[in-house]
């Protein structure tokens, strides 16, 4: 019997945005970073969670927020990396069509970088937060 199991918004949303990333955008989605890559950039999706807010009273809508937070990382690929973080941000709903919700509002929250320069773990790693708002419908 085949299933009927419709997968919570936060996984469309993911799944869409590995998409984004791996096929559209051509970067190499991991989940975790390979060293040894000197130029490549490698996207990880590490964190995905939602919150909701009832739209009224009784109602079966709600009101959702995904936060997701993506880390792109390289050895020497600064520029590359900032390349990333910058699409990130760019994102826009029209970019998740074909998400079974309807996405009214993508919004960065932060983005930072990091360097380490020890000689044997040398690499450069840069991530964003941003926010997926959209109506969900309960049953």
């Amino acid at each position: 019997m085949a299933s009927s199991f419709n997968p919570l918004p936060r996984l469309q949303i993911k799944r869409k945005l590995s998409d984004i990333i791996a096929n559209t955008w051509n970067y190499k989605l991991v989940d975790s970073f390979k060293t040894g890559v000197k130029t490549d950039i490698q996207v990880w999706i590490t964190n995905i969670s939602e919150s909701y807010d009832a739209v009224g009273l009784n109602s079966k809508n709600l009101n959702a927020r995904c936060t997701i937070d993506v880390v792109a990382f390289s050895e020497i690929n600064e520029t590359g990396i900032h390349e990333v973080i910058l699409k990130l941000l760019n994102l826009t709903p029209a970019d998740f069509d074909g998400v079974e919700v309807k996405v009214i509002q993508v919004l960065p929250l932060n983005s930072d970088t990091s360097y380490i320069n020890d000689s044997s773990e040398g690499h450069v790693m840069a991530d964003v937060s941003f926010e997926v708002s959209y109506f969900y419908k309960r049953g």
